[in-house]
């Protein structure tokens, strides 16, 4: 029975990767509908389980790779009139949709026309539509536009009524990761960094939706300021929105701009697209680039999908530097950091590989603490201008539970060793005084090897770097400015810098990592996607605080866990 349910369930996954993966031939007179929704990420393949593992809910993923190579393709394509983005709700980074949108522009310079349509809109949607030609909303929906702000939630007072004391160690006073759990109040430090932050994205929002829908900054900017925006109605009295319509009649709009027949259309999904090969286009045929997706925290081991292992990444590193097809390599990377260990062992293999063929790094919605490490090595540093990036410094934090367990569970634990430090990274008891020096002298010595990496990567003095890292967040406007970005563009300048770089004078073929994984590969990964969207749901706000302790809990040597990672999550509301 076992063996036939598995051959069922194998046949299944085939038959619907099939599906998925079938190419669409494309009809006369195609709108292609770009419907962003749910989680943006870098790169993607389609799954064929989602609807069954979700129990019927949508967990597609909104491709920003797909979105890009399909909107290039389209803008040649006679066969393409125009898009119809349709706007959902939504979570992603600032620079993922900064690249989305200038695909959208792009597109737009082949003459053809963007409409965009959504149910709701904040200023992340808003930024996106305002690339469209004209944007329409619902009549009974809803957008709200009164600025930017991010909350980080304190637990140290209800640390203090569990029993549970977080003794912390930091090198930079601006790695604010630990203050949550040590103090109920924001370090002007941490507040500092995190005001620079918004206000710099913010700028970035004004200034290019302003410039969509052609509007004067300071307008836009004072409507925000003043809460001016807050129904549908408003915005489009104000001239944000063309107008308040239905889909089916912002379907009519198409048909209108383009001179046909509603029937004559033909609505066609992004994810379906299929362009011809133009075969009038040069190939390089003796050269490769291989484009390298690190998305997600950085941690030992190989790596699953939504994170980056220390192995994993070093075995495709490897593989595309011993591989003499391969001219150049581009590392996109999209990460928070995570472990010091781990990044340093990744950090060694992108910095083989630079000596042995060009290394082009292009930076996604973040790329800071050990997301930065691990690209200092590389030739060129390329960001989005809303890249978050820096944040040089290092940290660890150990509990100390003995309240808790004593007074409060009655648990008394008794050790016996053969030193005094024997039982040292117990949770039992509080850290001494000798241990505490210990482990600051070791992340001393962590942040001073950090700092080095970065000096000799950007060829910058170590006393340099250290004024402007101490665990300080930049977006990479101002991380360019004090050399820790070279080249402010998105993934295609990337990759063209690889091509010069390697010679390479013709069209390109990309390899791309990690490879597509095959259906049962693709079920046996919802094991921790299940895992972790029933702890979001029954923890809700404080899953953060649960997903970072359960991080820190995992050592890699006697409870030594020092992080490379943001201090504070990356929230816009």
């Amino acid at each position: 029975m076992m063996v036939v349910f598995g051959i069922f369930i194998f046949s299944v996954a085939t038959g619907l990767a099939s599906s998925v993966n079938k190419k669409v031939a494309m009809p006369d007179n195609t709108i292609l509908e770009l419907e962003i929704k749910n989680m943006i990420v870098d790169n993607s393949s389609d799954d064929p389980f989602q609807y069954f593992i979700a129990g019927g809910q949508d967990l597609s993923s909104t491709s920003v790779s797909k979105i890009r190579n399909t909107l290039r393709q389209a803008k040649g394509d006679d066969k393409v009139k125009g898009v119809f983005l349709k706007i959902g709700p939504f979570d992603g980074g600032f620079a993922s949709l900064q690249e989305i949108r200038q695909s959208i522009s792009d597109f737009k310079t082949s003459g053809k026309f963007v409409y965009a349509h959504a149910d709701y809109l904040d200023e992340k949607g808003f930024y996106l539509a305002s690339a469209a030609d004209s944007l329409f909303m619902n009549p009974a929906g809803d957008f709200f536009l009164n600025g930017f702000s991010s909350n980080i939630i304190y637990f140290k007072e209800a640390l203090d009524k569990m029993g549970v004391k977080m003794q912390a160690i930091r090198v930079g006073e601006y790695k604010g990761a630990v203050e949550p759990y040590v103090t109920n109040t924001m370090s002007e430090e941490n507040k500092s960094q995190i005001q620079a932050y918004i206000d710099e994205l913010y700028s970035i929002f004004i200034t290019e939706a302003a410039q969509g829908i052609d509007m004067p900054a300071k307008e836009l900017r004072a409507m925000a300021d003043n809460f001016t925006i807050k129904s549908v109605d408003d915005a489009v009295d104000k001239g944000l929105v063309n107008a308040t319509l239905f889909i089916d009649e912002v379907k009519a709009q198409f048909a209108k701009r383009s001179g046909l027949d509603q029937d004559e259309l033909k609505f066609v999904s992004y994810k379906r697209y299929h362009a011809p090969f133009n075969k009038d286009v040069e190939i390089e045929k003796d050269k490769r680039i291989a484009l390298i997706y690190a998305d997600g925290e950085i941690g030992m081991g190989k790596g699953v999908y939504g994170s980056i292992g220390s192995e994993g990444l070093s075995e495709t590193l490897r593989k595309v530097r011993n591989d003499k097809s391969i001219s150049a390599v581009v590392l996109r990377i999209n990460s928070p950091g995570g472990s010091s260990l781990a990044s340093d062992i990744i950090w060694r293999e992108v910095k083989l590989t630079q000596e042995t063929k060009p290394v082009i790094v292009s930076m996604g919605d973040v790329a800071a603490s050990g997301g930065y490490y691990i690209a200092v090595a590389a030739d060129t540093i390329v960001a989005q201008p809303s890249t978050v990036t820096g944040s040089i410094g290092v940290f660890l934090i150990m509990p100390n539970a003995q309240e808790l367990m004593e007074d409060k569970l009655g648990l008394h634990t008794q050790t016996v060793k053969t030193g005094p430090y024997a039982d040292f990274g117990s949770i039992d008891r509080p850290l001494k005084e000798e241990e505490r020096g210990f482990l600051q002298g070791y992340a001393d010595r962590v942040y001073s090897d950090f700092i080095t990496k970065v000096a000799e990567g950007r060829s910058m003095a170590k006393d340099s770097v250290d004024k402007i890292a101490k665990g300080r967040v930049w977006v990479a406007t101002q991380a360019k400015e004090l050399n820790l970005v070279d080249v402010l563009g998105n993934l295609d300048t990337a990759i063209q810098i690889a091509k010069w770089k390697a010679g390479i004078t013709k069209k390109v073929r990309l390899d791309i990592y990690p490879k597509p994984q095959n259906p049962i590969e693709m079920l046996m990964n919802y094991k921790g996607q299940i895992k972790t969207n029933a702890l979001k749901e029954e923890l809700g706000p404080i899953y953060g605080f649960w997903k970072m302790l359960s991080q820190y809990a995992s050592s890699e040597s006697k409870g030594v866990n020092v992080q490379m990672r943001l201090p504070f999550e990356l929230q816009l509301n």
